[in-house]
Order: C-alpha cells, then sequence, then structure tokens
C-alpha cells in the first residue's frame, strides 16, 4: 500500500527532527567546556567514594582527600564550585547519588551566609555548564539562572557558540580515547594554595567566636534549600549526612547565621560541624595556616583533614589500606602528599622575606 502525499511528509519530518537533535547534541558535546568540577566528578568510576565533600572553594582549598585516605582508609572526593550556593548544593548532591553510593555526604555551608538570588554569569557557567541532561539539570537551571538566561542554558549551543580554541580533547569521548587526567582528579577535588594572608603586615588575630552568640537570620532562598537538603538526607537511609563550616577569619554575621543552621540541623538529626570553634584544637596558627582571609593554605589544609579523619571514624567507615584492591590508592595518596611537600618547599624558597 502506498503512503500518501501527508504521511510521507510527516515521517520526513520526523526524521529530519531525529538528525538534527542528534547533530545539536553531537555539536554541543564538542563546543561546551570541559574540565569543570562536576565534568571531572562524573569521570570517576562508578561507586568508588565512601565520603563525598560538597561545597564552595573552602572544600577544594581545605580537604585533603589523600590525608583522609592516609589516616583513615576512607576513600573521599570533593566535589566543589566557587561560590557554590546552597540550592546548586541540592542538585549536586541528587547527581551525585546517580553514580556513587557514599557512606557519608559533608556539605560545606560557607556558601549560606549570601543573600544574593542569584549568581554572578561565571559561577552559574562554572557550576552548571557540563551537568548532564536531565531533569535535575533542568530543575538546577531554574533554581540557579535568571529568567532572561534560561534558555541559553537550556539548549546549551547559546553557551559555546562563540568558543574558537578547539582541541582534540573535545573529541575524545567521540573517538572512545581516554582523557588526560586533569590536577582536580589527581588530588581527588582538592585544589593546594600555597603562602600566607597578609593584612597590612600585622599579626593576625583569631576571631573570639566565643562572643559570637545568639541567632541570624538565614538568607530566604538558601534557607529552602537547607530544608530541601535536609528532608532529601532524611530519604538517603543508607547515608548520613554531615554539615561543616571550615575555619576562617569568620565575621559575627557569618557566625550568627552558622548558630541558626546547627540549631536546624541538630533539630533534625543533621551532624554539625564548626571548625571556627576549634582553632586551637587543630592548631590553627592565623599567620602561617591561612591563604587569605576566608581560606586556608596547604598547611592549615593538613591540620584540618588529619582532624576530620578521625571525626569521620565515628560512622565506621571501613579503612581499606591494607586491602590489596585499593593498593592504587596508597600509592597515589603519598604522591600526592609528596608533591605537595615538594611544591610547598620550592614555593616558600622563593618567596622567602
Amino acid at each position: 500500500m502506498k503512503l500518501s502525499n501527508n504521511k510521507k511528509s510527516i515521517i520526513k519530518t520526523i526524521i529530519f527532527v531525529i538528525i538534527f537533535l542528534l547533530l545539536y547534541a553531537l555539536v554541543n558535546n564538542i563546543f561546551k567546556g570541559k574540565g569543570y568540577a562536576i565534568d571531572e566528578f562524573l569521570l570517576l568510576k562508578r561507586n568508588s567514594r565512601d565520603v563525598i565533600f560538597i561545597g564552595s572553594s573552602h572544600v577544594y582549598t581545605t580537604i585533603l582527600p589523600a590525608i583522609i585516605w592516609e589516616e583513615s582508609g576512607v576513600t573521599s572526593f570533593n566535589l566543589t564550585g566557587s561560590a557554590l550556593p546552597f540550592w546548586t548544593q541540592y542538585h549536586y548532591i541528587k547527581e551525585t547519588i546517580k553514580t556513587q553510593t557514599p557512606k557519608v555526604i559533608v556539605c560545606e555551608l560557607y556558601g549560606v551566609v549570601s543573600d544574593t538570588e542569584y549568581l554572578s554569569g561565571s559561577f552559574i557557567f562554572q557550576h552548571l555548564s557540563t551537568m548532564k541532561a536531565s531533569k535535575n539539570k533542568i530543575d538546577a537551571i531554574f533554581a540557579s539562572v535568571p529568567k532572561n538566561l534560561r534558555i541559553d542554558y537550556l539548549l546549551e549551543f547559546p553557551l559555546y557558540h562563540g568558543r574558537r580554541n578547539i582541541s582534540i580533547n573535545d573529541f575524545r569521548h567521540l573517538l572512545g580515547l581516554k582523557t588526560p587526567e586533569s590536577v582536580y582528579l589527581y588530588f581527588n577535588g582538592y585544589f593546594p594554595h600555597y603562602g600566607y594572608a597578609k593584612k597590612e603586615n600585622k599579626k593576625q588575630k583569631k576571631p573570639n567566636v566565643s562572643t559570637f552568640l545568639g541567632y541570624g537570620e538565614i538568607p530566604g532562598k538558601q534557607l529552602k534549600y537547607l530544608m530541601k537538603i535536609i528532608e532529601l538526607a532524611k530519604e538517603q537511609r543508607d547515608i548520613k549526612f554531615l554539615f561543616l563550616i571550615t575555619p576562617y577569619r569568620v565575621s559575627e554575621k557569618d557566625e550568627l547565621i552558622f548558630n541558626s543552621i546547627e540549631k536546624i540541623a541538630r533539630e533534625n538529626g543533621i551532624e554539625f560541624i564548626n571548625y571556627n570553634f576549634l582553632y586551637d584544637e587543630i592548631g590553627l596558627d592565623f599567620n602561617t595556616d591561612l591563604f587569605d582571609e576566608t581560606h586556608l593554605n596547604e598547611k592549615g589544609a593538613m591540620k584540618l583533614s588529619k582532624d576530620l579523619a578521625k571525626r569521620l571514624s565515628l560512622y565506621e567507615l571501613k579503612d581499606n589500606r591494607n586491602n590489596p584492591d585499593y593498593e592504587f590508592w596508597n600509592i597515589r595518596s603519598a604522591e600526592a602528599l609528596q608533591k605537595i611537600k615538594n611544591d610547598s618547599a620550592a614555593f616558600y624558597e622563593a618567596n622567602k622575606e
């Protein structure tokens, strides 16, 4: 039976749409940015990490998975983004449990103090542009992107159409070639920061956090997604959640907000660690262990990571240091720490005053 002209037109249209969508997806995959945190995270072997740390630059400058391994035999990874807000953390958690089965997810909270509705375009691009297409990505776009830019993020190609520097790395996944290991993956999401925080060359003083009493108002959008994360945590019966504040020169305004979050977290059965109250316990020296006013350098990161490894032992995570299947972790962690030690010594030698 012959097809009518109308049916032929419909079939041709369907074939054209399918070919167009396939080509559009192909071009998007070639031109889109590479090497952002969520993109690198998705390169990990499935179900290969016991602990996932999610948060802002306070994670990637502060938590050293190589130390966590050496101290406890626990595998971990930092999934991060500069100034990462709670609404993006929420969607990163949902992305995490698609490919990993961590025993613990640690949410770092520095981004919660921001009362902005949307971050600047460069931050949004970094956080969302390389997420895989899914309902979760669409929801993340609606939460994170101003209305006038959402169509660009949904279509993706408008974000990259002006890109000119195409290289072989953009075709590796299409050709089945192995992607070279990035620094981000080498250190499992940690970025070493060398140097000292200096402010008018005066001796750095620790904030007297014991005087920061009371509770501050959590910005509305941050509070909304804090509660969403708590609800998500309650749904994940096989995953423990831990809320974390990393140490920095905290202001009273920030600390009062953290006090409010701690109260909510504990009321909902979420463990909470605030390292701004543990400066002395971890031996943090504000003259040698801070990279700047809000981030630790490699010396401070090692101190905090050693302490955090001990605290993670409360979750009864398996120590795999003597497991032959994890020998790569022994080798890689030792290599990473030796590299940090060597680079640190070279930096301070070259920058002696």
